[in-house]
Formats: C-alpha cells, structure tokens, sequence
C-alpha cells in the first residue's frame, strides 16, 4: 500500500514538473507534424516510472485545435522527466534530446577510455599537465583521476601532484581534451615519478 501512495505522489510530482515546462519554459515542441506552441494545452496518453525519472507520452493540442480535429499521433510527444539527485533539481527533455545526450555522454566516455590519459586544455609555459583517469560513477556522473605534471626539462619527468580529484564529467571534458601524438611520444619517453615535493 505504501508502494503504490509513493507511486501515486512520484507520478504527481513528474506531472507538475512537466506541466511547468511546457507552460512556463518550453513554448513550442517539435511533433512528427511539424511545431506546436505548448500554450493550446495538451492530454496525458501514458507515464512509465523508472528509477529516478518517468516516461511521459503527452498529445499537444495546438494542430487538432486549428484544424478542429481530434489529436492524433502525429500530436504525440515523448517526455523524459528526471531527478537529477546531485544538484537536486528535475529536467524535462523530449526523448530526442535526452537520446542526443545519452549519445554525446558515451561519445566523451569513449574518448576518456580509449585515451586513458588525457593533456589539460591551457598547457603553457615551462610545465606540462595530464589527467590520468581512474573510474567513472555513472550514477553521479563523477569522474576520478590523477593529475600528473611535466616539467620541460632535457628530461622529462612526469610528477604527480594531485591524486584521486573528482569531477563531474562536464567540468571535466572543459579541462581535457585527447593527447597529440608528440604529446603521446614524450609521455612514454618520461620518467614517472609518483611524488613531487617541490610541487
């Protein structure tokens, strides 16, 4: 019984939170049909919960009331609203947004596996920064690393100066980009050294 009231209220705090979005933020929204101002109103067709967030297929009645039609399903329209638990606030997006990115987060999480160890995007002066990647929380979006630095040298010696910082993967991506491959040479040719007092 418990279960089905904390449904009954998750389901209710979604509604009201896309209700706000589409009355308040979002003015029009792209149907199969073409744009539709949110302002005509809209009808509910189904809600799916998952963890977190919910599934929202919503008719937008702005065609059907010029037309004087009913809605159909080029009206339709779905919704992801979710709970974003880190900084504590909903997002409403389309299922084509939400898919985009889903689909730019695992392109940036491939870059970061697949290089591994990424160079600081302001590299200048007479030193060197790299971010050694450790783990990545999908549940918070956090990423883990090492921060190593190179001191340009006739040797070049590789300090760490930071170890396990965490970030969420948005900051990080601002910071990081991939290694160039003289940066990938010389990264192999250094010399690791896992502390650096003077640093």
């Amino acid at each position: 019984m418990n279960d089905n009231l904390s449904n009954i209220q998750e389901i209710k705090d979604f509604i009201d939170v896309l209700d706000m979005d589409l009355s308040v933020s979002r003015k029009k929204v792209e149907t199969p049909c073409g744009e539709q101002k949110t302002s005509a109103g809209y009808r509910i067709k189904s809600i799916n919960l998952f963890e977190n967030g919910a599934n929202i297929e919503v008719y937008l009645c702005d065609r059907a009331l010029k037309e004087k039609d009913e809605v159909r399903g080029e009206d339709l329209v779905q919704f992801v609203v979710r709970y974003d638990k880190l900084n504590r606030r909903y997002i409403v997006q389309t299922q084509e947004e939400y898919q985009k990115e889903c689909e730019e987060k695992e392109k940036t999480l491939d870059m970061i596996w697949i290089n591994g160890m990424l160079a600081a995007k302001d590299n200048s002066g007479a030193h060197q920064d790299f971010y050694q990647v450790k783990g990545f929380d999908e549940e918070t979006d956090m990423v883990t690393f090492d921060a190593l630095r190179m001191v340009k040298a006739k040797t070049a010696h590789l300090h760490l100066f930071s170890a396990d910082i965490k970030m969420l993967l948005g900051y990080f991506t601002d910071i990081a980009r991939p290694m160039t491959k003289e940066e990938a040479v010389l990264i192999k040719q250094s010399k690791r050294l896992d502390v650096d007092r003077d640093i």
